[in-house]
């Protein structure tokens, strides 16, 4: 991997320093209390001072930062000298800290015993020939390195010749790679569910069942409850079908690791082999380097995975204060690579938000775009490690040695709400985007042009995540059972409230989304200019004039896969249904998780494949 290009006026090996992150109470007219959590100490500062601290937040040399005191505050013009004697002040306090010092945190952390691997698991429905590509693509990993445990095919196929089909495809690839395999089908999936309901309660079954209610309710979010239970205690693997090997590093992958959204690096293709194609193979064991990550302190992950360590150069233009997850401490509690291929985005205005990099073979004439916007082949990831706290990506390598929360069985969003929710359960938990991607290939093209006429609408799944999200923010404990029933009683006080109350919310939300776009989109427009394709602009300014026509218009509040008759009273329902089916599920999870670190080994050598 290359190293990231030095910030503009940094001087080569000249010592870096940035200003600490801290609370601040006015003592009065010019003179304030600076207090650093990480020491305990109390700092009084005139209000100057404290002004110069916020102009030194970034990772810089300090006659740079001279330079933007002198400027930045009135009556210092000139006065660089003093300035300067100030700063070293700061530094000799510990208010301004070196990049060197700074990064010596992260390599005191002491490392956490990994926990044992469960193994790989796909989730796998009605698509026989994705698994069996994903398979044959697996045969070369594991001859190559191996793999870390059994594989494990979690079907929630609803037809029998694709079920028996899928067990057929397990069969040969045990036969091929010499790797333990388990079936779990609808006999095996049922069962578990049925032992888990007399042992746990109904309410933690029914987040393992298909929702009988709003038949394009269903998702994979049963399919993911399931793999955590089976894994209950342990690190595991997760893959979807129509994934494929091998993981690939960005085509302009860098070492180190960054706060989000610093990593991202979209890039479009004329096609999606072209995708599939684009990165570098690497030559070393990707899936023991996730593993390597899942489950550590992030400071001790840097120390044992060369690639994502940070040198002081690296750390120029970097505001420690607004990066709070770049924390040693934090825990890992997935990893996620990127997808290479197609998409699998289920809306477009995406498409519109991209930088002039990421949108240059969809937007090269044309015809390009015109042929691409529907079904856009794309590198969607990282160009190096990055440090976030969630998002709607499967996670690939998942920490479940302690408790992980379940996810919604009803819809699209899964995962983006199950990494809202672990940021519920666990305080401390971060998620590590990798520089890799996984291929994408689904089972055929899934032209999506009819969106470009519509407004945004989510899926309540992505409303539910960012309910969490800011829930999770307000609490304090570390117990994750008792985070998560906090988060259901809030969750169970919204859906309890008048139908008006609920609608509310819902067209609240609704407006959110929707008026951040136009707002996007705005300054999209106003950057561009003329140099994209007409049709380029044609399909935005419909994708802004149908948002802008239903936050005029605040229609029934329907979200994506609800009746598309449903009026205000029929979402009202709807919300109330699936909300109060996630709280009650996540009141019960808890002992589900109990039972699960008990008997998942039972469940998984029911799942054995016999002739």
């Amino acid at each position: 991997m290359s190293q990231p290009p030095q910030a503009p006026g940094t001087a080569a090996g000249a010592t870096l320093y940035a200003s600490i992150d801290g609370r601040v109470a006015r003592l009065g007219s010019d003179e304030a209390v600076f207090f650093d959590p990480l020491l305990g100490k109390s700092h009084v500062m005139t209000l100057q001072v404290l002004k110069a601290m916020d102009l030194c937040r970034e990772f810089q040399p300090l006659e740079v930062h001279v330079r933007r005191v002198a400027a930045g505050i009135a009556g210092l013009a000139g006065k660089e000298q003093a300035v300067r004697r100030v700063l070293e002040g700061l530094a000799a306090r510990g208010l301004l800290v070196t990049a060197d010092a700074w990064l010596t945190r992260f390599a005191n952390t002491p490392a956490v015993e990994p926990a044992p691997v469960a193994g790989i698991f796909i989730r796998a429905c009605d698509r026989p020939a994705q698994l069996e590509a994903l398979l044959a693509s697996l045969i070369g990993q594991a001859r190559r390195f191996g793999l870390p445990g059994p594989v494990v095919v979690i079907d929630d196929s609803t037809e029998a010749a694709n079920t028996a089909a899928h067990r057929r495809l397990l069969a040969d690839f045990a036969a091929a790679s010499g790797v333990e395999v388990r079936h779990v089908d609808q006999a095996v999936w049922s069962a578990i569910a049925e032992d888990l309901e007399q042992r746990a309660g109904p309410a933690a079954a029914a987040l393992l069942r298909r929702p009988r209610r709003f038949a394009g309710r269903r998702g994979g979010g049963i399919g993911k409850n399931l793999a955590s239970l089976l894994a209950a205690g342990r690190r595991y693997l997760l893959l979807d079908d129509d994934f494929l090997f091998p993981l690939r590093a960005h085509p302009q992958a860098a070492r180190g690791l960054r706060p989000a959204p610093l990593g991202w690096a979209v890039r479009s293709f004329d096609d999606v082999n072209g995708a599939l194609a684009a990165g570098t193979e690497v030559e070393r064991d990707l899936l023991a380097e996730h593993l390597v990550l899942c489950g550590q302190n992030l400071g001790a992950a840097c120390a044992r995975l060369p690639a994502m360590g940070m040198a002081a150069a690296d750390l120029a233009g970097l505001a420690p204060s607004r990066a709070p997850l770049l924390d040693p401490g934090r825990r890992v509690l997935s990893t996620v690579n990127g997808h290479r291929g197609q998409s699998g985005a289920s809306g477009v205005a995406w498409l519109f938000l991209l930088d002039p990099a990421a949108r240059s073979a969809l937007c090269r004439d044309e015809a390009s775009w015109t042929r691409l916007r529907g079904d856009p082949p794309v590198w969607w990831g990282t160009a190096c490690f990055q440090v976030s706290d969630g998002g709607a990506f499967t996670p690939f390598a998942v920490d479940a040695s302690r408790l992980l929360p379940p996810t919604s069985a009803f819809g699209r969003g899964e995962d983006a709400l199950f990494s809202a929710l672990c940021a519920v359960a666990h305080g401390d938990a971060v998620q590590i985007d990798t520089p890799y991607a996984i291929g994408h290939r689904q089972e055929g093209a899934r032209d999506r042009s009819e969106l470009f006429g519509l407004p945004e609408t989510p899926d309540l799944n992505h409303c539910l995540a960012e309910f969490a999200r800011s829930v999770a923010g307000d609490l304090h404990g570390t117990d994750p059972a008792r985070r998560l029933s906090v988060f259901a009683a809030r969750l169970e006080d919204l859906a309890s409230g008048s139908e008006a109350t609920v609608l509310h919310y819902l067209q609240e939300y609704l407006a959110y989304r929707r008026s951040l776009f136009i707002e996007q989109a705005q300054q999209v427009l106003a950057a561009t200019g003329t140099g994209l394709p007409k049709a380029w602009h044609e399909d935005l300014a419909r994708l802004i004039e149908a948002n802008g026509r239903a936050l005029i218009e605040r229609g029934p509040p329907r979200l994506a896969g609800w009746p598309a008759g449903a009026g205000s009273a029929d979402c009202a329902a709807a919300f109330r249904e699936e909300a109060m089916a996630l709280v009650d599920g996540l009141r019960a999870w808890p002992a589900a998780w109990e039972v699960a670190l008990g008997a998942a080994q039972g469940w998984l050598a029911a799942a054995a494949i016999r002739e």
